[in-house]
């Protein structure tokens, strides 16, 4: 990839930090980052816009002036443990703004939007067929039939027009730069054990997928050189663990930590089979972290920015 490239990122969150955090050590060259979210500053990019993303003005205006070449789309509706309660609020702010996004990205001739999907509810609980990418699943929450949606808009503007697309499911991400206090268990289970507070464990024991962010973040790059234009990969780890699990895992470095067994309303939330990586690994080789380690890397972030 030697021509210029002018990439505009919406989104500067925990999953954009920590992709782009390590974008310099791939040495790519000829990329311009521009970063577009409501954060007054971000410090991974090349320019920052203070923005949202429903300020189409902004985005148009950006579009033109940065002579943006392809999209990278780190912004995402509200929890799945919520989204039930939020279905005209997310399709006002983030479908419609996706919707006008690709028009938007059509009328300056952006050449690829690439896309952060969510794996667990996208597939709700259907079965797994040979690459589980290929199969056409009901979402079982408002989060996931939002965000299918968004892909399904994106593939049509894939057939219709000259756009390409990569769309990157992702099973749970923890690690590095975690600050949700709502969603994602294992940095929330070591932040509050920290702060001596007891951790929830809810009585649904079900296996899923977690993947170290620093692992998201090589894999992604390795897409972003190696893999074909309009593709599904499931970005996923080969770890699988309950909530139990994860809680003897995390109690190995913080003995200390107290669980709580509660019981839990789940019908928003979607049941195995287990996110897989076949598809990943047949296109780019990749390294995981040990959970453990893992664990291990995300205590020392913890630690070093509790407040």
């Amino acid at each position: 990839m030697n021509e210029h490239q002018n990439i505009l990122v919406i989104g500067t969150g925990f999953i954009s930090k920590n992709i782009l955090g390590i974008q310099s050590r791939h040495n790519i060259k000829n990329l311009n980052i521009i970063s577009l979210s409501r954060a007054r500053d971000f410090q991974f990019s090349d320019k920052h816009i203070t923005a949202e993303f429903n300020d189409q003005a902004c985005l148009r205006k950006t579009l033109k002036e940065e002579r943006i070449t392809k999209i990278f789309l780190f912004l995402g509706p509200s929890f799945p443990s919520i989204s039930n309660k939020n279905i005209i609020s997310d399709i006002n702010t983030y479908l419609i703004s996706f919707i006008k996004l690709i028009e938007n990205s059509l009328e300056n001739n952006i050449k690829e939007i690439t896309m952060l999907s969510s794996a667990g509810t996208v597939y709700g609980s259907s079965n797994v067929s040979i690459y589980q990418e290929d199969t056409l699943p009901f979402q079982e929450n408002s989060y996931g039939v939002l965000l299918k949606t968004m892909e399904n808009y994106l593939i049509l503007a894939s057939k219709t027009n000259s756009i390409n697309y990569k769309i990157l499911r992702l099973s749970n991400v923890f690690g590095l730069y975690h600050e949700s206090e709502a969603n994602g268990f294992i940095n929330i289970a070591i932040r509050n054990t920290l702060k001596n507070i007891p951790v929830k464990i809810f009585s649904n024991n079900a296996n899923k997928n977690y993947i170290f962010s620093k692992n998201l973040a090589e894999i992604f790059w390795k897409v972003f050189e190696k893999v074909n234009t309009n593709c599904i990969l499931n970005i996923a780890s080969d770890s699988n663990f309950s909530l139990l699990d994860l809680s003897l895992k995390i109690k190995e470095q913080l003995p200390n930590m107290i669980t709580v067994s509660e019981s839990q309303n789940i019908t928003y939330d979607t049941i195995p089979p287990v996110v897989n990586n076949n598809k990943l690994k047949s296109l780019i080789d990749f390294k995981l972290t040990p959970i453990q380690d893992a664990i291990k890397e995300t205590l020392k972030w913890e630690k070093a920015n509790l407040k």
